[in-house]
């Protein structure tokens, strides 16, 4: 089995929307209210996937999180990555 896309949905009406991209990135739209946002993640960058979780996290909840918050994005985007 290998997961391709996965779609995460807040509680603040912004979206998610994650895929592998390339044997390097994972390609990352973050659809807001005020619009939509990419991102490319190194699939193979444990501190790039970091902080696109906490980028996540806080677009998504709508506030700053800490750290058991923000592994549940981590864990999802690495469902994607190399690691």
């Amino acid at each position: 089995m290998r997961i391709t896309h996965i779609t995460i949905d807040g509680p603040t009406g912004a979206c998610a929307q994650m895929k592998r991209e390339s044997k390097r990135f994972i390609a990352v739209t973050l659809m807001t209210p005020t619009g939509h946002h990419h991102h490319k993640v190194q699939a193979d960058d444990a501190g790039d996937i970091w902080s696109m979780a906490e980028i996540l996290h806080e677009a998504l909840e709508g506030a700053p999180g800490r750290r058991g918050q923000i592994q549940v994005y981590d864990a999802a985007i690495r469902q994607l990555s190399d690691l």
